[in-house]
């Protein structure tokens, strides 16, 4: 029988996050104002910088190891609701390939917003971003993207190309600033500075990381102006086939009031 833990109850203990879809977003629906809140972010009164460096370089590092174990396939609904209150759903699949020298983690979205991201990963190198709009996708229309050029929406949605390939791991600044209790998970609290912000962007990312799964509790994501941006929440598990898996997650967007939920199709009979 499949069981269903929501965010009101405390995470199984062997829940992993899957790594390769971060997605930075989500809190209680409230009306927001024009002025955007700067960090709330409990910080320890003295930080040793070095240390912090060190630490956030090691976290980063040992989360960059892992790996898929197997080829999957896994179909899912982007639910977007925008500013306005208007909403709509787009069906995607999610697959991961395994590679001889890494994986690759590929979006495909379906309907009137087409289009395809492939995000080729492998440890200790940056990823490759290609995406392509539409059905028919031809080389020439394939786009290869650097990194800062991938915090563009993925059909239509809240969630930026940045997002689904974790690009905050990359950045060359990492600091391990707190230790401290986020939804009922001990977590590692890691700061991920951007080295060259471009209006409109992320300028850094602070995630809770749980201390004993690594997977991300909780992170937002702050603009060049250090103005929040973003929030990422998982917000229900699902036990299949004896493992806890993520089965929804949810990213909302602070400043336009937007909001995209990710539902994943999990019962391993369809």
């Amino acid at each position: 029988m499949t069981a269903s833990i929501f965010r009101s109850t405390p995470w199984p203990k062997r829940a992993r996050l899957a790594l390769t879809m971060l997605l930075i977003c989500a809190c209680c629906p409230i009306v927001w104002s024009q002025a955007q809140p700067k960090a709330e972010i409990r910080l320890p009164a003295t930080i040793d910088l070095a240390k912090a460096r060190t630490e956030g370089s090691l976290l980063v590092s040992n989360l960059l190891t892992q790996v898929p174990l197997a080829d999957t396939l896994t179909r899912g609904t982007l639910k977007i609701r925008n500013g306005a209150g208007e909403s709509r759903q787009v069906s995607f699949t999610h697959q991961i390939k395994l590679q001889t020298a890494g994986w690759q983690s590929i979006y495909k979205a379906e309907g009137a917003e087409a289009m395809t991201l492939v995000v080729s990963q492998a440890s200790g190198r940056a990823n490759d971003y290609e995406l392509s709009r539409g059905t028919n996708a031809t080389p020439s229309s394939i786009q290869h993207l650097k990194s800062a050029e991938t915090m563009v929406p993925f059909a239509g949605s809240d969630f930026w190309v940045a997002d689904l390939g974790l690009e905050f791991l990359h950045w060359p600044e990492q600091r391990l600033i707190n230790n401290e209790m986020r939804r009922g998970q001990s977590c590692k609290v890691l700061e991920s500075l951007n080295p060259a912000p471009r209006a409109g962007a992320y300028s850094r990312v602070v995630s809770w990381i749980d201390h004993e799964t690594g997977g991300i509790v909780h992170a937002d994501a702050f603009d060049a102006k250090g103005d929040l941006l973003k929030q990422f929440d998982p917000k229900e598990f699902k036990k299949v086939e004896g493992q806890w898996k993520l089965s929804e997650m949810e990213i909302r967007n602070r400043q336009t009031n937007s909001r995209t939920r990710i539902e994943f199709e999990l019962d391993p009979s369809k």
